[in-house]
């Protein structure tokens, strides 16, 4: 047998079958769910729900396939002969043929279904651990790299605009001084500007480059975090496997920002942590180095130390729990790792000593948990937990038929096949608890985190970024999984058919799933599982064009001082280029609602979604657009300035900005006059339209 760590695979699969009634248990559960959701919130979000019953029933099924048997010689010699050298043709050709169409969806969609699907014949012929991790580095390369190239300027929360003016802000000044809100927590700053000036490359490119290295390093400590707590070399391969699969984890390796370098420091940091207490005769240099590594991550970030609190309580609980199991059977103890105490103490102590010399941390959590509390938990068939409007269109009709149509988008086909493999991780371990003991506390952090990583109808504020600290633990669930998954594919031609597809489609969607592919518009526009109306997606990334426009508008604005109001996205870009412009717009049914100031409009409003404050100042609203509303506003609006794919458009007392008569809006003509005398220069004739 190839290489199998200290631990075969074949011990995960010694003795018991309590896996199958848990496994029935649950879909029977998810059934009743479903039913009773109808009458709750709805039959359409009832329907959406489903996608849990499909994967367990898939899972059920393949559990039953299950079999320790070694694979078919036949096929497994034709993996290991091909599988390797396919699965990084597969990797490059997505990048080539994304890169030449200028559509990473035609890519990835041609090459990760062969891909991947070689990468899980793999997987059961038990190919070296190193191999399979290469390969799984590979897929995710491609995977990024394709995203970083078919977009001219990806921003998608809206942080990397800001972060790429506050690097750009540090090289020009030499001090952190400059940066707001992160003066006293400038170590992603620091590296990526290092990195911006070493490389001679611009400051957006940096921190692209840099999250897709930090996360490729972060698959590699994981894959060694899993062999140093379990001593299973083929668990830590199929774990990184699943990591790659893990859709939160992508899309923040292309959304990089302080708070998702904090998360990788803290990755890094929890395998220093567990290596100090396993290698003595090193144990003090690995002290050394964890304290730096932890000093970093105290000065990288704030809340991230929060979301890790519970994680390695969790960690501590379980393990001293199964340590009590084992004292009671002493003759069947097994080995248990756990993280280096005194270094998680000092972590904590100095975090807590830095953030109340510096009286940072308690009003921004604060504000963070009233945020949350302030909006409405559950989305019903009757609306959207904030207000959706629509201008010059009408809003597509919530129908049983909508929501079946969101089973087979990318996002149900994802989870579908996500929930199939984690309930197999479940069932294999309540099937084998010993085989399994030493990946236990890591997997109960996956199973508890699990409540965030799979779609519901929350629609709580702040959950997206909840999933990247669980993501490395939820991994470990889909790793066994897999694990499981591959056991199956002995015992027949089908259920090797069923268990390498469901490799090779967890593997594609997970990069095409709503937010890692959520520059993919014309593939998620929905209907999908993620929201409740099927609306156009909202606008993640801007061309080199419309980029620079915006550039050319903020400075424009720069010279005249005057109120900008305009939505997220576009309020986001002009603070991100020094610009004030924190005024939301707000909706109504009669259009767009400002006080008096400029108002900022761009001609992709049209075709996607876009957000605004709504009335509390807290909770977001969504909006949608149609071409001729928009068309009608600008041409009987007064249009202060324009350039290629957008402009301002003056609001002199603070009126409803909607089409209006050509008689009341005199023409649309472009009036300055209204705005006082200009800072400097003059506001006429500076667009280009």
């Amino acid at each position: 047998m190839a290489d199998t760590g200290v631990v075969e695979m074949s011990d995960h699969f010694a003795d018991g079958r309590s896996g199958a009634p848990m496994l029935v248990a649950l879909l029977v559960g998810a059934a009743l769910a479903v039913v009773v959701a109808t009458a709750v919130v709805g039959v359409v979000t009832a329907i959406k729900g489903a996608y849990t019953v499909v994967g367990l029933a898939l899972a059920a099924w393949l559990y039953s396939q299950s079999s320790a048997e070694t694979a078919s010689a036949v096929w497994e010699g034709y993996a290991r002969r091909y599988g390797p050298r396919t699965v990084w043709l597969a990797a490059v050709c997505a990048v080539g043929i994304s890169v030449v169409t200028g559509d990473r969806s035609i890519g990835l969609l041609i090459a990760f279904p062969i891909g991947f699907g070689f990468l899980g014949l793999q997987l059961a012929a038990e190919v070296d651990s190193r191999a399979i991790l290469a390969q799984a580095l590979a897929l995710y390369g491609s995977a990024t790299i394709s995203k970083y190239l078919t977009n001219g300027f990806y921003y998608a929360g809206g942080d990397t605009l800001f972060h790429t003016t506050y690097v750009e802000t540090l090289i020009r000044t030499g001090s952190v001084a400059g940066i707001p809100r992160y003066r006293f927590f400038p170590g992603f700053h620091l590296v990526v500007g290092s990195l911006d000036v070493l490389g001679g490359i611009s400051a957006y490119d940096a921190i692209m480059l840099a999250g897709i290295v930090v996360y490729g390093l972060v698959i590699v400590c994981v894959f060694e975090t899993i062999r140093v707590t379990t001593r299973d070399d083929r668990l830590a391969a199929f774990t990184a496997v699943g990591l790659v699969m893990v859709e939160p984890f992508l899309y923040y390796a292309t959304y990089f920002f302080p708070e998702t370098f904090a998360v990788a420091i803290a990755t890094f940091a929890l395998y220093i942590a567990y290596r100090a207490n396993q290698v003595q005769s090193a144990q003090f240099r690995y002290s050394i180095v964890g304290v730096a590594v932890m000093a970093a991550l105290v000065f990288t970030h704030h809340l991230t130390i929060v979301f890790f609190v519970p994680i390695v309580g969790i960690l501590f609980l379980v393990t001293g729990a199964l340590r009590r199991i084992d004292d009671r059977h002493p003759n069947d103890r097994q080995t248990l790792s756990r993280p280096r105490t005194y270094l998680v103490t000092v972590t904590a102590f100095g975090a807590f000593a830095y953030w109340s010399y510096r009286s940072t941390f308690l009003a921004e959590l604060a504000y963070s948990v009233r945020s949350i509390l302030r909006l409405s938990l559950f989305a019903s068939d009757s609306g959207a937990p904030t207000p959706t409007y629509a201008l010059g269109m009408e809003l597509p009709a919530l129908t049983p038929e909508t929501a079946l149509w969101g089973l087979l988008s990318t996002d149900g086909i994802y989870q579908i096949a996500l929930v199939a493999v984690f309930a197999l991780g479940l069932a294999a371990v309540v099937d084998h608890r010993r085989g399994y003991w030493p990946a236990l506390p890591l997997f109960a952090v996956g199973v508890v985190g699990s409540v965030v990583m799979f779609r519901t109808p929350l629609a709580l504020p702040g959950i997206d970024r909840a999933q990247l600290p669980i993501a490395v633990f939820f991994a470990v669930a889909i790793g066994i999984g897999l694990v499981r998954l591959a056991r199956a594919t002995g015992t027949g031609r089908t259920t090797l058919a069923v268990a390498v597809v469901i490799v090779a489609v967890l593997g594609t969607t997970a990069p095409l799933n709503y937010n890692a592919g959520d520059d993919l518009y014309a593939l998620n526009d929905g209907p999908n599982l993620y929201e409740l109306y099927p609306t156009p997606s909202p606008q993640k990334e801007f061309s080199t064009d419309e980029y620079r426009d915006l550039e050319a508008t903020a400075a424009f604005l720069k010279r005249h001082n005057t109120t900008v109001y305009t939505f997220a996205v576009g309020s986001m870009a002009m603070q991100g280029f020094g610009v004030d412009a924190r005024e939301s717009a707000s909706v109504t049914t009669s259009g767009i609602e400002t006080g008096e100031g400029l108002f900022l409009y761009r001609d992709r409003f049209v075709g996607h979604r876009l957000s605004y404050l709504a009335s509390n100042d807290v909770s977001v609203g969504e909006l949608n657009i149609a071409a001729g509303w928009l068309n009608r506003t600008v041409g009987t609006t007064d249009k202060i300035y324009a350039n290629g794919q957008g402009g301002l458009l003056w609001n002199p007392n603070g009126s409803v900005i909607a089409p209006r008569t050509r008689e009341s809006a005199g023409a649309g003509s472009t009036n300055t006059d209204r705005l006082g005398p200009p800072a400097t220069g003059s506001m006429n004739g500076e667009g280009r339209r």
